[in-house]
């Protein structure tokens, strides 16, 4: 249970350094449970105050720091937010 804590509160710590707004894309993106694509991103994104035109760049950095699994060489790409960063 202790070590569940100290995971969270690494993670919330971690999400609040991401540059804006790429945190609230990743909490935004929690709700997809496996791959979605990026028009599914685009079509989410906007609630959250999220402009489409920033989307690509939030996706890039997620998957720059390994909170989003990149799928690029799929057609079309494809995206996974990692389970843990859901913690």
């Amino acid at each position: 249970m202790r070590a569940t804590r100290r995971l969270s509160a690494s993670l919330a710590w971690g999400r609040a350094l991401l540059p804006l707004p790429t945190g609230p894309a990743l909490t935004a993106l929690r709700c997809f449970p496996s791959w979605f694509a990026l028009a599914d991103a685009v079509a989410l994104l906007p609630a959250y105050g999220i402009a489409p035109e920033e989307v690509v760049d939030c996706l890039a950095t997620l998957a720059t720091h390994s909170l989003l699994i990149a799928a690029t060489a799929a057609v079309p790409a494809r995206y996974r937010v990692l389970a843990m960063t859901g913690a």
